[in-house]
């Protein structure tokens, strides 16, 4: 009897203990406190080309989409601070919802001064994702090119273009040469 209400006890510590460890891994705003010193990223803008099924269907049923770009980069020696799938210093990251010409700009995104201090290497790396905002469907419903995942600089001031159709949909014949032609 006493084993069979221990191990729900044991089973509930190691799972809040799970928890706990990957809220750990979200990354933070780049907007976070705005009173703390920080670094300005510099804008770049992203270039939604939708599927014409892709198209109907969002603007059919008004949901929207959202593009993340995530900032991180190599750290100095002794400086690790993330895990798995990001390099070694997480800088945060920027979300925004795209508006009816498919063209998103990211030039308000901050990241800490201090983390930025850690950089081996200050062209840190940048890797955007593009999904359904979902706010009408409760899934993604587009498949993107592989994700665009560069240095800062590629970016910089630069309308850099991803390929998205619905998923399910014939992929869009887009070769590994077409991708990285599009990023220089």
């Amino acid at each position: 009897m006493k084993m069979a209400l221990l191990f729900p006890a044991i089973l509930s510590l190691a799972l809040s203990g799970c928890v706990q460890n990957t809220s750990q891994q979200h990354l933070p705003s780049a907007r976070q406190d705005v009173s703390a010193p920080h670094v300005d990223i510099p804008g770049f803008t992203i270039k939604l080309i939708l599927s014409p099924a892709a198209q109907a269907k969002l603007q059919g049923s008004g949901e929207r989409i959202s593009v993340l770009a995530m900032f991180d980069g190599d750290a100095l020696p002794g400086q690790r601070n993330c895990g798995a799938p990001n390099r070694d210093v997480c800088l945060g990251s920027s979300r925004k919802l795209v508006e009816t010409t498919n063209v998103v700009r990211f030039d308000d995104a901050r990241i800490p001064k201090r983390d930025y201090d850690r950089l081996r290497d200050k062209n840190f790396f940048v890797t955007i994702n593009v999904f359904t905002a979902r706010r009408v469907f409760k899934d993604n419903l587009l498949d993107c090119d592989e994700p665009i995942d560069v240095r800062i600089d590629v970016l910089r001031d630069k309308t850099t273009e991803a390929r998205c159709w619905l998923i399910g949909e014939p992929d869009s014949p887009i070769t590994r040469a077409e991708q990285s032609d599009r990023l220089r």
